[in-house]
């Protein structure tokens, strides 16, 4: 292994080996809202689109309370889960329905 070059005494060279922190906000842009994505995908993958369209309450809350659940057990605390836009159809798909 190659030693980390630069002044011995500067702490990102004493923790050169360990991960770097990262902010809140960043998490939750991130692995939280990944999370999120997923959790939504997946219940939605099991459903038809017809069941997608009418069980939206259904699916936000299985996500909502899993991804609570989830991040609760590392100290992060979802207020709500929600859907960031409309759930419709493609402008082509809408035009020719």
């Amino acid at each position: 292994m190659k030693p980390v070059q630069g002044d011995p005494t500067d702490p990102a060279i004493i923790f050169a080996s360990t991960m770097i922190g990262v902010s809140l906000a960043e998490v939750m842009d991130t692995v939280v809202r990944g999370k999120v994505h997923s959790a939504l995908c997946e219940a939605m993958g099991t459903r038809t689109l017809n069941e997608v369209f009418s069980q939206k309450k259904e699916i936000i809350g299985e996500v909502e309370t899993g991804v609570k659940t989830q991040f609760a057990a590392d100290g992060i605390t979802i207020g709500f889960v929600g859907l960031a836009g409309a759930l419709d159809y493609q402008s082509e798909i809408q035009q020719a329905i």
